[in-house]
């Protein structure tokens, strides 16, 4: 489960898109300021809860990770039209940011 792998630290991304917002109980790495995580959840699914991914958004932001929950209305355990556009928006706009670079100058 790629939640679990980026929370605990096992991967090293820099943004990352999850539509099942279920969290195992692991020890979520506090090393990771400037992750972005954007959980997009059904209400009415009836296979992982809806609760279960504000939860997760919840010890995310605890641990430093930047998140944004995204609740749809309807659509059952799948991903909806509106969720998969909200998820390419986010990945667009995390993407699309350039990294700051530090230029080192050494003379003589």
């Amino acid at each position: 489960m790629s939640l679990d792998a980026v929370a605990s630290g096992r991967w090293q991304v820099g943004a990352l898109v999850s539509f099942a917002g279920l969290l195992p109980p692991v020890t979520v790495s506090t090393g990771a300021t400037g992750r972005l995580f954007c959980l997009c959840m059904v209400r009415d699914d009836r296979t992982i809860p809806a609760f279960t991914s504000s939860i997760a958004a919840g010890q995310l932001s605890a641990a430093g990770f930047q998140v944004e929950l995204e609740l749809q209305p309807t659509a059952g355990h799948t991903i909806s039209p509106k969720g998969a556009d909200r998820a390419l928006t986010f990945l667009q706009k995390t993407l699309s940011r350039k990294p700051a670079t530090t230029l080192s100058v050494s003379v003589g």
